[in-house]
């Protein structure tokens, strides 16, 4: 039985045996570079949203938008699965076009070779640079990046007393006095401004007169009485001396007299932050209802002296008080 003859391939079967492998080579590297964008895209979204916490920038707006621009990854998507097809079906006819004699076993079976496709390992290298490349591109950004310096804010210009500046402190002089003068008094007071010795010498103390409503006050006061308008609401409040007591009584008595004040509008005062004297006529401001009769009641009471017409914010609207302290020092 004559072996069959094997005839050498010829120039021009090499040369297109190497321009199919080369299409083929190149369809298949295109493709998986294609298919490596959105593998990249993805990397990237992943790492800048739960890589937060190590990274000190985004990556996402370091890159050219158009790289992970969504619809330009489904186009290099779409357009890598072409390419790895068209690479697998020309590996495919190579494969047919090198068996045209079919091996057959005893029994006439036909042996079918085994041949892996190539683009998987190419996609996965694709696959695994993309891996690489993103992490790696963080670290450089993060490294490079100087960070936001803060906003400066303007200080505030110091006081106008700043620019004053304090004047020196004058040594005191001090001013030697006189010695004061030894006067001699049996049975007496010493006056000062006497020398030597004074017998039996007088003194005369006087202490400021008890107030008391004159004729015309009363008058004037039972003017006032009667025309008080109903609506207005008069206190008197006293310091706790007979004085005061007696003279804020006569008061009272007139307007008590026409039902304008009652007894529990009648107070004395025991303590005292500041001991009042004189007479005052409070009102709680200028435009309160009571203060024609307020003013009235004031210059009534103008002619007894120490007189004060005020107003008083946390007296009640419509209130007038009469305040009687101590005679005038």
């Amino acid at each position: 039985m004559t072996a069959p003859a094997h005839h050498a391939p010829s120039a021009q079967g090499l040369m297109e045996v190497c321009i199919v492998s080369a299409v083929e080579s190149a369809e298949r590297v295109s493709g998986a570079s294609l298919v490596g964008v959105p593998a990249f895209d993805f990397f990237v979204w992943a790492l800048d949203n739960y890589g937060r916490g190590e990274l000190l920038v985004k990556l996402h707006n370091h890159l050219p938008s158009i790289l992970l621009n969504p619809g330009i990854g489904f186009v290099c998507m779409c357009a890598g699965l072409g390419l790895l097809y068209l690479s697998y079906q020309r590996q495919m006819r190579q494969l047919l076009a090198h068996s045209a004699r079919p091996i057959v076993d005893n029994s006439g079976t036909e042996y079918r070779p085994t041949v892996k496709a190539k683009w998987p390992q190419v996609v996965a290298i694709v696959f695994l640079l993309s891996l690489v490349t993103t992490p790696t591109l963080a670290v450089i950004y993060s490294l490079a990046y100087e960070g936001t310096p803060p906003v400066s804010r303007p200080l505030p210009s110091p006081p106008p007393f700043a620019y004053i500046s304090t004047p020196k402190l004058q040594p005191h002089q001090r001013t030697l006095r006189p010695p004061a003068p030894i006067i001699n008094a049996p049975g007496g007071i010493p006056i000062v401004g006497n020398k030597g010795t004074v017998n039996n010498p007088t003194v005369n103390n006087f202490a400021p007169p008890s107030r008391h409503l004159d004729a015309a006050q009363i008058a004037a006061f039972e003017r006032i009485a009667e025309a008080f308008p109903a609506t207005l609401h008069l206190t008197i409040y006293r310091v706790n001396e007979g004085e005061a007591e007696v003279f804020s009584d006569e008061i009272a008595e007139i307007f008590s007299k026409h039902g304008k004040i009652k007894p529990a509008d009648i107070n004395t005062g025991l303590s005292w932050t500041r001991y009042p004297h004189g007479i005052g006529v409070l009102i709680h401001d200028e435009k309160d209802e009571a203060f024609e009769t307020a003013q009235s009641i004031a210059n009534t009471l103008a002619s007894t002296g120490g007189v004060q017409f005020a107003r008083k914010d946390n007296l009640p609207p419509k209130e007038i008080r009469i305040l009687v302290g101590g005679r005038p020092e």
